[in-house]
Formats: structure tokens, C-alpha cells, sequence
């Protein structure tokens, strides 16, 4: 393919899909801005402790099963094999509804201890149990849409996925502020709203159905289960990039309280909260370029493959310089917002907490480009290592040590130093893996 045509394909994906990532990261967005104008700190605290069950068991899932077919389905399209390319997104359809129905079952059996485990106490337990037992019963929604979004971009449907998520970023908004404002429901309001936008982004995503130059098929639907561990390792990058926001949220709040209380539990949640708008911002950058690059490998074609490598890296570089700078110019503006009730002390905690953290953003743009580019080129092993490095090998670690050595500013300098090291990694890992070659194997020897 000639440059400028790869060039306009990848403005265009990635563009799109950044957009619609963005759209993506209200959900979280939404619910802290209105939960803490309409209840306060506490709501907060108690958003935090919900968040790690949300990443971890609701969206992950589905994270592993979207990007994780969608890679093999674009790459089976590169080889022309359509048939089996539909098998791998009906395959993980399945196994997303046998995994939302078992998980909402389990969760309504042990949900008390799930919520203490959370960290929840006091008056804020009853806000987390509340909180998270609407937004469990939603799994099936969030897992189907995750799995149709990723398809759907692979798919030739970029702007279908970008409309998609937009509408219920829309429908989540005008439900938190409806259901928490006018009908007084509290965190359950926020809970509905946030699974009401799977729903009606569902809803948008038929229109791919009726679109004659689509690969995709569902029917006859016929998943084959012995493609899931193939498409397991290759999404498992993606979901442990997704769950590490989760692991590293509940070992964050489990530190805060003990080193100090509730309310810097809310000054962390603002702190993430915003930053997870950023972090999407640059996964749909990251995942904008997998499709093509998936296809690329697929085809054989290493000049087209290192074309787009660079240009994504280029892209990350730019967007997380300038994240960075607003981050530290504006950072008490951002807390201010959320700081509906106007207190200080929360004030005081979460404004050099913020400038801390956003000094992540740079080698965290990087990471999180390298763990989806890996993946797209199915080199699970290189992307499962950088992954587990983001989630778990240096994040606890660090954050153990830094808190009991620095307090409230060493955990907030927690993310940045571990995602500096999880950089390093990957210089080490990038020079013998398949994404510096750029070169295309059968799809069964690259997942072994």
C-alpha cells in the first residue's frame, strides 16, 4: 500500500478511535463529577473502593475476549480466511455470556464480602455494596459491547464504534444527573447510568449488521471453544493492561487508609479519575492502530508495519507531552471541579497529588502502545510480560515501599516510577520481538 494511503488509514482510525475512547472515559468521568456534587467525599471514597471490581471483573473480561478475537479476526482477514474469522468473534461472544451470567450469580451470593474486601467500612460500605450490586447486574452489557466494539474497528466500522460509545457517554451523563439529581437516588442513580451506556451503545452497533462489505458474520452462529485459548493469550495483554487499573487502584487505597484516611481516599479519587479520562485518550490511540497493524503482519508486510509503529510512537509522544503540561499548569482548577463542596484539606491533598501522578503519562503513553502493538503482532509473550510489569511487578512493590518511606507523596509518585522502569523493560524486550521484525508467521506458531 502506497505511504499516503497508510498515512490517511491511520489518521483515520486513530482519530476515530480516540474520539471514541474519550466518549468512553465518561463513564467514569460523569459519575465522579456528579457524585461528588451530590454526595460528597464519602461517595468518592466509596467510587474508589467500586472501581477495582468494575476493571478487574466487569470490563477486563471483556477487554480479553474483544481485543483478543479481533486481533485473530483481522489477522485470519489479512490470509483470507473468513470463515475462521468469524469463528473467533462468535467464539468470545459465547464465552462472554457464560462468563457475565456466572459472575453476576457469584457476586449476589458474596457480595457483603466483596465489599469489605473492597476495604469498605462504616457508612461507606453500604454505599459500595449499593453501588456495585446495580453495576455487576450490567456485566453481560459491558462484556458484549467490549466484544462487539473491538470487532467493529477491525471490522471496517471505526466510526459506527466512535458513534457508539459517544451515545452512551451521552445516555450515562443525562442519567447520572437525572437519577442523582431529580430522582435523588444516590450512588444507585450512578450505578444505573453507568450500565445503561453498554446498553444503548448495543443499540448503535447494529447498524454494522446491515452493512454489505462486512466480514463479520453471526450466523450460523457456531463458536468453536478450542479457539478461546488463542484468543485468551492474545488478549491477555489488554486485559491485564485494563485490570491493572484495578489491581494498582485497590492496593492504592488499601496504603492510603493505612497511612492516613477517608478523605485522601477522595483525593486519590479524583487523582485517578480524571487521569483514567487521559489513560483512555491513549489506549484508543493504541488501539486506533492495532487493527491495521494486525492486518499488516497478517499480510507480510514488514515496511507497512514499521511505518505505523513510528508514527504511533510519534502521536503518543505529542499527545503525552502536552497532557503532562496541562496537567501541572491546571491542576488546581481540575481538583477544584470535583471539589463541588469546596473543601480545603481535600483541596490541599489532591493538587500536588495530581502534579505528581500526570508525570506518569510520557512513559505510560509508550507502555500502553507497546502492550497493544505487541499484541496486534500477536507476540503475546513480549506484551504479557510488559503488562504484568504495569499491573503487578513493580506498582505494588513501589507503592509499599514509597508510601511507608514518603507518605501520601510517595504514593503519588508511585505510577510514575513504575511505569518509567516498566519502559525500560520494553527497550530490553522490543529488540527480539516480532513487532521490531515486522514480520508475519502462521497464526497457530505465533501464539505458542
Amino acid at each position: 500500500m502506497e505511504v499516503k494511503g497508510l498515512r490517511r488509514d491511520f489518521t483515520h482510525y486513530v482519530s476515530l478511535n480516540a474520539i471514541a475512547m474519550l466518549g468512553f472515559s465518561f463513564y467514569v468521568l460523569a459519575d465522579t463529577f456528579f457524585i461528588a456534587y451530590y454526595i460528597g467525599a464519602d461517595g468518592l471514597a466509596a467510587l474508589s473502593l467500586a472501581l477495582p471490581v468494575f476493571y478487574i471483573a466487569i470490563n477486563g473480561p471483556g477487554i480479553l475476549l474483544g481485543i483478543g478475537s479481533a486481533a485473530l479476526f483481522s489477522i485470519s482477514i489479512g490470509k483470507r480466511q473468513f470463515k475462521r474469522a468469524s469463528q473467533y468473534s462468535q467464539t468470545a461472544l459465547a464465552t462472554g455470556v457464560i462468563y457475565a451470567l456466572a459472575l453476576t450469580a457469584l457476586f449476589w451470593l458474596f457480595r457483603d464480602e466483596v465489599c469489605r474486601l473492597m476495604g469498605a467500612e462504616g457508612q461507606i460500605f453500604y454505599y459500595v455494596r449499593d453501588y456495585l450490586s446495580y453495576l455487576v447486574t450490567f456485566t453481560l452489557a459491558f462484556v458484549l459491547f467490549q466484544v462487539f466494539l473491538a470487532t467493529l474497528r477491525n471490522d471496517g466500522s471505526p466510526r459506527i464504534a466512535m458513534v457508539a460509545m459517544l451515545v452512551g457517554n451521552l445516555v450515562n451523563t443525562v442519567f447520572d444527573w437525572f437519577l442523582m439529581g431529580p430522582l435523588d437516588m444516590g450512588l444507585d442513580g450512578a450505578a444505573l447510568a453507568t450500565g445503561a451506556s453498554p446498553l444503548s451503545s448495543l443499540l448503535v452497533v447494529v447498524i454494522h449488521f446491515f452493512k454489505d462489505d462486512r466480514y463479520l458474520s453471526l450466523r450460523p452462529f457456531k463458536p468453536d471453544f478450542s479457539l478461546l485459548p488463542a484468543i485468551a493469550r492474545t488478549g491477555l495483554p489488554a486485559f491485564i493492561t485494563d485490570a491493572s487499573n484495578g489491581v494498582s487502584t485497590y492496593a492504592f487505597n488499601r496504603m492510603i487508609l493505612f497511612i492516613a484516611n477517608a478523605l485522601a481516599v477522595s483525593a486519590y479519587s479524583i487523582i485517578l479519575n480524571t487521569a483514567l479520562v487521559i489513560v483512555y485518550i491513549l489506549t484508543g490511540i493504541a488501539q486506533g492502530v492495532q487493527p491495521l497493524l494486525s492486518l499488516y503482519f497478517g499480510r507480510g508486510e514488514p515496511d507497512a508495519v514499521r511505518r505505523l509503529w513510528q508514527w504511533a510512537i510519534r502521536t503518543m509522544l505529542v499527545a503525552s507531552v502536552c497532557i503532562v503540561v496541562v496537567g501541572e499548569v491546571f491542576a488546581p482548577a481540575i481538583v477544584s471541579l470535583f471539589n463541588t463542596q469546596g473543601d480545603a484539606a481535600l483541596q490541599a491533598l489532591a493538587t500536588p497529588g495530581m502534579r505528581y501522578y500526570y508525570l506518569a503519562f510520557i512513559p505510560m503513553a509508550l507502555n500502553i502502545l507497546a502492550v497493544n502493538a505487541l499484541a496486534a503482532v500477536t507476540d503475546a509473550r513480549s506484551s504479557v510480560i510488559l503488562s504484568l510489569c504495569r499491573a503487578l511487578v513493580f506498582p505494588i512493590p513501589v507503592v509499599i515501599i514509597l508510601g511507608n518511606a514518603f507518605h501520601l507523596t510517595g504514593v503519588w509518585l508511585t505510577i510514575p516510577l513504575a511505569e518509567g522502569l516498566t519502559f525500560l523493560v520494553f527497550l530490553v524486550l522490543y529488540r527480539h520481538s516480532r513487532l521490531a521484525q515486522g514480520k508475519s508467521v502462521p497464526v497457530t506458531q505465533s501464539l505458542e
